[in-house]
């Protein structure tokens, strides 16, 4: 009798372990994809952005152009990602005012950022200022 209760208990402690070893295994496993997610995301996220600023700098530097493609090597502002690369687009939406579309690539996945540049232009004690704004477009 206590030979056959000792084994159940053995059994019993040893599904107990597996289940714990499972548990674990299966919550670090999930929690290293969310990291990566997270990780992959914010790689697109300045990817992108990069892309804006690109944009801005020769907004605020030259006039601008309708489209242009932009390669993350190739560009401008020598900036460069590893796997990743922006296309920009300007839309003159008139009263000084700049959308500038973003997409950014990396591997599959893509994240487009919209920002709008404004032109501004005010007088201070007879002295002219201008000044380009750049503010992001939550969407």
């Amino acid at each position: 009798m206590k030979k056959g209760t000792a084994m159940l208990l053995a059994l019993f402690f040893l599904m107990a372990i597996f289940m714990l070893g499972s548990t674990l295994l299966f919550s670090s496993r999930s929690r290293r994809m969310e990291r990566y997610n997270y990780t992959q995301h914010l790689q697109l996220f300045y990817i992108a952005e990069a892309g804006v600023e690109h944009a801005f700098h020769l907004l605020k530097e030259h006039s601008y152009a309708k489209r242009f493609y932009l390669p993350a090597g190739g560009s401008a502002l020598g900036e460069a990602f590893s796997t990743g690369r922006y296309a920009v687009e300007f839309n003159d939406s008139g009263a000084n005012q700049v959308l500038i579309i973003s997409r950014g690539v990396l591997g599959e996945k893509a994240l487009t950022l919209k920002a709008e540049a404004l032109f501004k232009t005010w007088t201070e004690n007879r002295v002219r200022y201008e000044k380009w704004e750049l503010t992001y477009i939550q969407e």
